[in-house]
């Protein structure tokens, strides 16, 4: 449905919205039905592999559907139209971060709840469209016509609810990957399916997931002043620039070429600012294939890190579609969730300035996260030593820990009342908030990571007395060490779904402050079920390896 936002305290007009439409769920979830009835009967499926193979089928039913609509609207009058909504939507993405009250004169509860999910689609349905030479010329009037016309309107909303139907369809799959048991399809004649996220399993997953949103990588404030000053030097153009370049809130189109000479250049270094607007540039031949954009979200080839559209007109001549709100949304993209990971466009890698810019990157982001564990433990006068390669005995004389295949401790602590050696190892990882990396991640933990910490661990528990007699030397304090006990602990920048499931006690940064003041205690919640026959049961940290192991025994 079209929406028309005025923000009096904002001073903003007409600014123009489209929401989820369930309409068209007359067509097409009716043909859904249809399509799982035929195939694998009526009645509750719950077979793992024909739960899997149906979701598949939906997806790709779906995922036709969707390329169809797409490839029948693609022009430039409706990508410009599109281009507008993702403005108006990184408007109010921002007011409702913010709380702004005024929101809820337009948009229902219902509504915000869909609003990550429908930027999602927007971004989706302009990679989709996006062709590389479209059959009109670029004018006033075609400018013009890509307004919120009722066959805009109409054409968006059917887009918006295959793609967000795609998206859902994908989480199931996902789960299901995570879960084998954790979804079923109840298939019923002459009635709508449905597709159940089964108990505990749609629980525990929304409280990961719940959790999970509220940690956001915002630790390093200065990342994007010092990627503007390298971009600079090499290319004599960078991301600041660039969006003083544009007039405010909206979508813009303009030729190439004409952009590149009153960007206001480094005189004589025009063309070395072509791979720099290269690497922010989304055209028909960098961009993925739909199927895997709906899945792979943190590919730097996404509109998310790419906040310029490139086509040709008619003509020929190469046109850029641009936006205020789009290129903020792709600088914050790049800063909280790209620099610190080396994940920067290939374009600017290819630079040797910059790509060894980006290894910088990369090597300092573990002792970044060091430091300020470092500042934590110092705050709470907790005893500890960092960045650990050698200890230094009472003679003064230092043994590398490197010889005894250990590499680098991060951090070792004590909790000096409970008479516990805490060895700590940091992992600044890349923000996930989707269900697609978690297996991975979680692979990454428990078939490596783990195994490191557990060495580790191993290590000091049989060399206590090094360690003592390295922290008496550098704390120039008497530590007896005889009957300590040690722990190992993960210390993560952002969450992770090994938060939920690790076999070492695992903290966030922003953990640590409650950890600390809780006597070295972090409490993970109890998760308490009810069956249908009254009865209850709990699931505990680790959830999903207990989950695994209720399920093996029958109780769930």
């Amino acid at each position: 449905m079209l929406l028309n936002l005025t923000i009096p305290s904002l001073q903003v007009r007409n600014v123009q919205y489209v929401t989820l439409n369930p309409r068209f769920s007359s067509a097409y979830w009716v043909a859904i039905s249809q399509y799982v009835r035929f195939e694998y009967g009526v009645g509750k499926l719950t077979d793992p592999a024909t739960v899997r193979r149906a979701l598949e089928g939906i997806y790709a039913l779906l995922l036709e559907n969707f390329e169809r609509v797409a490839a029948a609207v693609s022009s430039v009058r409706f990508l410009l139209f599109v281009h507008r909504i993702h403005e108006s939507s990184v408007l109010i993405s921002q007011l409702f971060q913010d709380e702004n009250e005024e929101l809820n004169a337009y948009l229902t509860p219902q509504d915000l709840k869909e609003l990550p999910a429908i930027r999602r689609v927007l971004k989706l349905v302009m990679e989709a469209v996006l062709p590389p030479q479209f059959a009109e010329e670029i004018g006033p009037e075609l400018v013009g016509s890509a307004q919120a016309t009722p066959q805009n309107v109409a054409q968006l909303e059917e887009l918006l609810y295959l793609g967000g139907h795609l998206l859902e369809m994908k989480e199931y799959i996902n789960s299901c990957s995570l879960f084998e048991k954790s979804v079923s399809l109840h298939s019923r004649w002459k009635r709508p399916l449905v597709i159940l996220h089964n108990s505990p399993y749609n629980y525990v997953l929304e409280t990961v997931q719940r959790d999970i949103a509220t940690y956001r990588n915002n630790e390093y404030e200065g990342i994007n002043a010092e990627l503007d000053e390298q971009l600079l030097a090499t290319f004599g153009s960078n991301l600041t620039r660039v969006l003083q370049g544009l007039p405010g809130l909206g979508t813009f189109i303009v030729p190439r070429e004409q952009w590149l000479r009153e960007q206001g250049l480094t005189p004589g270094r025009e063309d070395e600012a072509r791979p720099f607007y290269a690497g922010l540039t989304l055209t028909a031949h960098n961009k993925m294939p739909l199927a895997d954009s709906f899945q792979k979200m943190q590919n730097n080839t996404r509109l998310i890190y790419r906040p310029i559209l490139e086509f040709l007109d008619k003509n020929g001549e190469p046109y850029w579609v641009v936006g205020s709100g789009k290129m903020l949304e792709s600088m914050r993209a790049l800063q909280t969730n790209a620099l610190l990971w080396g994940h920067l466009p290939n374009e600017w890698k290819a630079a040797p300035d910059l790509q060894a810019f980006a290894k910088t990157l990369e090597l300092r982001r573990e002792s970044l996260m060091v430091d300020q564990l470092s500042e934590h433990l110092r705050a709470h006068e907790v005893p500890h030593v960092t960045n650990l390669k050698r200890l230094i005995d009472r003679k003064g004389q230092a043994f590398n820990i490197a010889t005894a295949g250990l590499g680098e401790i991060d951090v070792i602590f004590l909790n000096v009342a409970q008479k516990v050696i805490y060895v700590g190892e940091c992992k600044n990882n890349r923000p996930r908030f989707d269900m697609f990396y978690w297996k991975g991640e979680h692979r990454q933990f428990s078939e490596g990571y783990e195994a490191k910490l557990a060495r580790k661990h191993a290590w000091v528990q049989s060399n206590k007395q090094r360690v003592q007699e390295h922290f008496t030397h550098e704390l120039k304090t008497d530590f007896d060490f005889t009957d300590w006990t040690v722990e190992g602990v993960f210390f993560l920048m952002t969450s992770s779904i090994y938060k939920y499931d690790g076999s070492f006690l695992v903290l966030t940064l922003k953990d640590v402050d409650a950890f600390l003041e809780n006597g070295f205690v972090f409490r993970y919640p109890i998760l308490g079920f009810r069956r249908k026959n009254g009865s209850e049961y709990e699931v505990h940290y680790p959830y999903f390896k207990n989950l695994h192991r209720l399920v093996r025994e029958g109780v769930i």
